[in-house]
């Protein structure tokens, strides 16, 4: 946080593009969305290598509650996602559409999911984003 802070100060970042995942969740990413209005920043929350509806629906929430809102990372969602994820946000005429649900909005069709399972994908090599097939980080 202190870095980010320095690089705002020293006018040498206009829109932080940071990952809900990486960042900490809601709680981090209103802190920074603060901070970020302070500094006359923008926000610009992004998808990165692991495009999810649920990235996308906690940078929307977090998107729709900061006056530092700038701009939001579009994620093209298969139809499939649509079908095993019911509540996942639509993209209609560039504008993000969420739900009236609780919470994020979003939940899961498991015997849906079951018919997807996870392959892993020697093409996506980045222990950042890559998870093995029991869910944990793939580290060098």
């Amino acid at each position: 946080m202190r870095c980010l802070c320095t690089l705002m100060l020293q006018a040498r970042i206009s829109s932080p593009a940071l990952r809900m995942f990486s960042i900490g969740g809601i709680t981090q990413a209103r802190k920074i969305a603060a901070l970020c209005e302070q500094f006359g920043v923008r926000t610009a929350f992004q998808e990165g290598g692991e495009n999810d509806p649920i990235n996308q629906l906690l940078a929307y929430h977090v998107d729709l509650t900061t006056p530092s809102f700038g701009i939001q990372e579009e994620h093209n969602t298969p139809d499939e996602i649509f079908e095993m994820m019911p509540g996942t946000p639509r993209i209609r005429n560039g504008y993000l559409y969420g739900n009236d649900k609780p919470g994020l909005g979003i939940d899961i069709d498991e015997k849906i999911a079951a018919k997807y399972p996870l392959r892993d994908d020697y093409r996506n090599a980045d222990w950042t984003s890559v998870k093995g097939m029991d869910g944990s980080v793939v580290k060098p």
